[in-house]
């Protein structure tokens, strides 16, 4: 059986405990995180861009114990499928994932940054949530996964 639909079931939700989006087949962009904080303003900004692609088989070669399960707080359900997110196990975490109307993933995101994620809405073809203390965004492009952009509230 296929490793990540393996570790994404029903019963138990599990995702690989790194910044990256993770597809069924195992193939998995590993996401870099950049924050910067302005001296004068101490305006913190966050960006999330792609780093690399690999495979789940790569990545486990040197670590097996990589998985994190993870919680569903909020599910939006949008033509024929569902966006699913929530959290991990550290409070720091959040993902947000894609199914098809049977619950087979799609695809998924993991951050380690976000906090939990949650309020998902669509705004033309964008997915928008926002973190658990509501002073962070996240937008992902649907129509291009590797745009994501995330937004920190005063």
């Amino acid at each position: 059986m296929n490793t990540i639909l393996a570790n994404w079931t029903d019963k138990q939700k599990r995702l690989p405990g790194m910044d990256c989006i993770v597809y069924p087949d195992g193939e998995i962009t590993v996401l870099n995180i950049c924050r910067s904080k302005n001296p004068d303003t101490r305006e913190l900004k966050i960006s999330i861009t792609p780093l690399c692609d690999t495979t789940i088989w790569s990545l486990l070669k040197y670590e097996k114990d990589i998985w994190v399960e993870v919680d569903e707080w909020s599910t939006l359900y949008n033509e024929g499928g569902y966006y699913i997110s929530g959290d991990g196990t550290m409070g720091n975490e959040g993902f947000i994932a894609k199914t098809d109307s049977n619950n087979s993933l799609l695809w998924a995101i993991f951050l380690t940054v976000t906090n939990p994620i949650k309020n998902l809405n669509i705004v033309d073809d964008w997915l928008i949530g926002k973190n658990e203390h509501e002073n962070g965004i996240i937008k992902i492009n649907l129509k291009e996964l590797t745009d994501i952009k995330y937004e920190i509230l005063e």
